[in-house]
């Protein structure tokens, strides 16, 4: 973490502690016609006696420990650990984005590789079962089994209704066999029988 620790001074005309950048850096800035940084919150300018911290990326944007709202102490344990990075608003939007979008890519390449996985274990597996031949044949043959079954059922139907027909021809020819033997028997016996 980039920083430097000192104490407040004011530019003429600029009040400490006053919100916002009250005076141009170029032409009011401290020490004559020196560039000096200013602090991003409230717009002092960065000199050797005031906290601030300088951001880690950019190397150009600063803030002061008032606008980090942060005292002189916890300032310096800031400042000794090295393992801690400041990013100023510009650089901390950037990096989040940048993060955002490198989750969104991982998450699709992911995503792709399982579907390609999945896609060349379906390929393995179709390919160790049949190969397109031998499913076409075994279709073949289950269409020819299905056309003799059908063609068996349709004569079983008819033999049953062939023999239906052929009992019910049977017993209308008895009872006609049996009704001309009791006409017989009638006549001879002397006894008239008028059918309809």
């Amino acid at each position: 973490m980039r920083g430097q620790k000192v104490s407040t001074s004011t530019v003429k005309g600029q009040r400490k502690n006053k919100p916002g950048p009250a005076v141009n850096a170029a032409n009011a800035s401290p020490g004559g016609g020196r560039n000096f940084s200013m602090c991003e919150g409230c717009g002092k300018y960065i000199t050797a006696e005031i906290h601030a911290l300088q951001c880690d990326k950019c190397l150009g944007n600063w803030k002061c420990n008032e606008c980090l709202n942060i005292g002189q102490e916890q300032f310096q344990k800031t400042l000794d650990c090295k393992e801690l990075t400041w990013l100023c608003s510009g650089c901390s939007k950037e990096v989040m984005e940048s993060d955002r979008a490198k989750n969104r890519d991982d998450r699709l390449v992911e995503m792709m590789s399982a579907v390609l996985e999945k896609d060349t274990g379906m390929e393995l597996g179709l390919s160790q079962k049949a190969g397109i031949g031998v499913v076409e044949e075994l279709e073949e043959r289950v269409k020819v089994l299905e056309e003799k079954f059908e063609t068996e059922c349709r004569k079983k139907r008819r033999q049953v209704v062939d023999n239906e027909q052929e009992e019910v021809i049977n017993e209308g020819k008895q009872l006609y066999e049996e009704q001309k033997k009791t006409k017989r028997s009638r006549k001879e016996e002397g006894i008239l029988c008028f059918t309809e």
